[in-house]
């Protein structure tokens, strides 16, 4: 019976996983529409990150709810983190790139996937690739291992939009990524 039970955990948190991954594919901007806390964790009891006014500008990842919660980036500090769904308003739906920026650059020094991961903007960027959660200084670069297979990405900086596409990683493999900030006025 413990068996049993074990696997059909097992089962529930892949599925979860994989559900989450699928549901990461339709990201939008929205707006607090009143005040909001920002969590470290989709649950009130988890830490908070940070206070959120009325009006803060928000990249959620898709529409897909825990205990209420939606993962979401603060545009303005580039804080990860899980805000309550009825706190937000969806402003835009935000197509995912085309282009990934991801080249791959031959074998890695291991059998591992290895992402080389350069920041050339004056600002501490975040990327995120599967379930991965990378952070650089300005003006750096480091070398990061990942999951292999089709993964989404998000790149984020403060004060910048986010952007989030999918990339297919492979076993072995290294890849290098570089992060600049295009400024364009409309």
């Amino acid at each position: 019976m413990k068996k049993s039970i074990l696997l059909f955990g097992l089962f529930l948190f892949l599925s979860f996983n994989i559900n989450a991954q699928e549901n990461e594919l339709a990201p939008f901007l929205a707006k607090t529409i009143s005040g909001a806390n920002l969590r470290a964790e989709p649950d009130e009891n988890s830490e908070k990150k940070e206070t959120l006014k009325i009006g803060a500008d928000l990249y959620v990842f898709s529409d897909y709810e825990i205990n209420g919660y939606v993962k979401s980036i603060d545009i303005k500090t580039n804080k990860l983190g899980w805000v309550k769904s009825f706190a937000i308003k969806k402003v835009k739906d935000i197509p995912l790139s085309a282009s990934s920026g991801f080249q791959e650059s031959g074998q890695s020094s291991s059998y591992d996937t290895e992402v080389e991961i350069t920041n050339k903007s004056s600002s501490t960027i975040s990327l995120i690739v599967g379930n991965n959660y990378f952070s650089l200084e300005p003006h750096s670069t480091t070398t990061e291992i990942t999951e292999n297979g089709v993964l989404y990405y998000t790149a984020s900086a403060p004060g910048v939009i986010p952007s989030s596409g999918k990339y297919k990683f492979e076993q072995g493999h290294k890849y290098n990524w570089t992060f600049t900030i295009v400024t364009r006025r409309r």
